[in-house]
């Protein structure tokens, strides 16, 4: 398995056994997934979906396959009608396998309450799974996240 840690395009076709088409294809999919938060667009973040989607954000019931795209336009519409959002990942690493690859980071949501009063700012940890089509589109498969842990207890 090759383990690939690289978010630009370089002009070598392959970097620590991975292409960096698929590279810079992943990152282009994480590019679109943030802008379709920070513009508010869910149909933007839909095109990335693949059919078989599964989609697992902290607080809320996972959901899969078309329904997932239900969900997404509906907290979609609910965030942006309360909120001006601003999606900050912070990507760790990028791992491809064959027709599947991850990512998993950290991000920063900021929202602004459309009424006006402070900024809040929720950050979390995500993972993200693709899967390479029959076309070599890669489609998002997956997507987990989870708050950060909180403060650990100190022994006495």
């Amino acid at each position: 398995m090759a383990t690939c840690i690289y978010l630009t395009r370089m002009t070598a076709r392959n970097y620590l056994g991975c292409y960096m088409d698929d590279l810079y294809a992943i990152n282009s999919g994480k590019t679109e997934f943030r802008e379709a938060f920070n513009q508010g667009n869910p149909e933007r973040l839909i095109a990335l979906l693949d059919p078989a989607f599964v989609y697992m954000p902290d607080g809320v019931a996972a959901v899969n396959g078309t329904a997932a795209a239900d969900a997404i336009r509906a907290q979609f519409q609910e965030l942006a009608s309360n909120y001006y959002v601003q999606l900050i990942p912070i990507i760790i690493e990028i791992r491809i396998q064959d027709s599947v690859a991850w990512d998993y980071g950290w991000q920063t949501w900021r929202k602004t309450p459309r009424a006006g009063g402070s900024e809040l700012t929720v950050k979390d940890r995500y993972v993200n799974v693709w899967r390479k089509n029959g076309r070599g589109e890669w489609k998002l498969w997956m997507y987990m996240s989870n708050g950060l842990p909180g403060p650990r207890p100190t022994t006495a």
